[in-house]
């Protein structure tokens, strides 16, 4: 039978050639008559011109917003992101992105949708720096399935306006406070927050052959998040010199539990629970306000601002990447400000040359 249904295929065509060569297609029309004809037509073009015409492809299923973003995290976010951005963007994917627009084709993410999506999470009362990161996070997204060849084109957004993001930072007297409300490892981990400015995952992954307490120096070398350690940040290893009381806290502090400074009784080191309840019994003590551990960070890189240290000296101690991070850091230091101008007012009290004076008067 050169016509014929079959199952999970449709109305086919199946026939010999005189050549003895097998002919068998799915007919582009799917009942018996549109069958009929289209093997009449193979038939005829085949006499005429020796050619017969190629199956048509399978249309391409359009690729959605959620079946992309499982690609997207497992080939490309696994690969060039550390595991702490990772579950971010698994966070952001599952509350927010994917019940929105994960049922989306790519190609039908446009800057409309992007702008609506936007409108119903303000109307949520979500942050807009927050929103900005969403629609960052989605644009990223289609930008690798552009080079996959997935999509064509990116739609092109305009930043949000929102606040100036606000941060905390303790003032000198605070920071004193805070240290002498504590003995033992907390007062040793507090010290390396306020004096050498490493970030919680830094601390908690920091190890004795880290530390020089000869040289008076530590290496900032690896990050932990839950169970994974990797590079810092940055992807860069930084150096940071010990202020005397942090050399003399870690010189009591040294113990022979295991290969972390900062470990639980077995050797095992902190987890992010056991440093923040430690920090925050801490505040309580020293009767401040309930503050994370990055606020010392921002609190190690404001007092050397303030101290009148450059932006450059504090963008290199923090192990920032690039200087604009830094820079929110710059209005504490009006003092520098104000020495910038006292430098054009002692230009203009210097004396002019006599022949540029002559010149002038002509």
């Amino acid at each position: 039978m050169a016509v014929r249904r079959r199952p999970g295929r449709g109305w086919t065509v199946d026939f010999r050639l005189p050549t003895g060569k097998r002919v068998r297609t799915r007919s582009p029309v799917q009942t018996r008559r549109g069958a009929e004809i289209h093997e009449r037509w193979l038939r005829e073009n085949w006499q005429r011109t020796g050619k017969l015409l190629p199956e048509p492809e399978p249309e391409k299923k359009e690729v959605t917003f959620k079946e992309f973003a499982e690609q997207f995290m497992t080939n490309w976010v696994a690969v060039h992101n550390r595991p702490s951005e990772q579950a971010q963007k698994r966070s952001v994917l599952d509350r927010h992105l994917l019940p929105a627009i994960g049922a989306l084709p790519l190609a039908g993410i446009t800057a409309k949708v992007l702008d609506e999506y936007a409108a119903t999470k303000q109307a949520e009362h979500l942050n807009p720096n927050t929103i900005t990161k969403h629609r960052c996070l989605v644009t990223k997204a289609l930008r690798v399935a552009q080079e996959w060849s997935l999509v064509e084109q990116v739609p092109r957004l305009r930043k949000l306006p929102a606040p100036t993001p606000t941060w905390d930072f303790l003032l000198p007297d605070e920071a004193n406070r805070l240290v002498e409300g504590v003995e033992g490892e907390w007062r040793t981990a507090i010290l390396v927050g306020l004096r050498a400015g490493l970030r919680i995952g830094e601390i908690i992954a920091l190890r004795w052959d880290d530390v020089d307490l000869v040289a008076g120096r530590l290496r900032v070398r690896r990050s932990r998040w839950k169970d994974t350690e990797g590079p810092p940040k940055s992807g860069k290893e930084r150096e940071v010199p010990l202020s005397d009381d942090l050399r003399d806290a870690l010189r009591r502090h040294r113990h022979l539990r295991g290969e972390y400074v900062f470990s639980q009784a077995d050797g095992a080191p902190w987890t992010r629970d056991d440093a923040n309840t430690g920090l925050w019994r801490a505040c309580r003590r020293a009767g401040l306000r309930k503050v994370g551990w990055h606020v010392l960070r921002h609190s190690f890189a404001s007092q050397l601002v303030m101290a009148g240290r450059s932006i450059k000296e504090v963008q290199e101690l923090l192990g920032h990447a690039d200087l604009v991070p830094t820079l929110r850091y710059a209005h504490l230091a009006p003092e520098a400000k104000r020495e910038a101008v006292r430098a054009l007012d002692a230009l203009a009290r210097q004396p002019r040359p006599a022949a540029e004076r002559a010149g002038g008067e002509g």
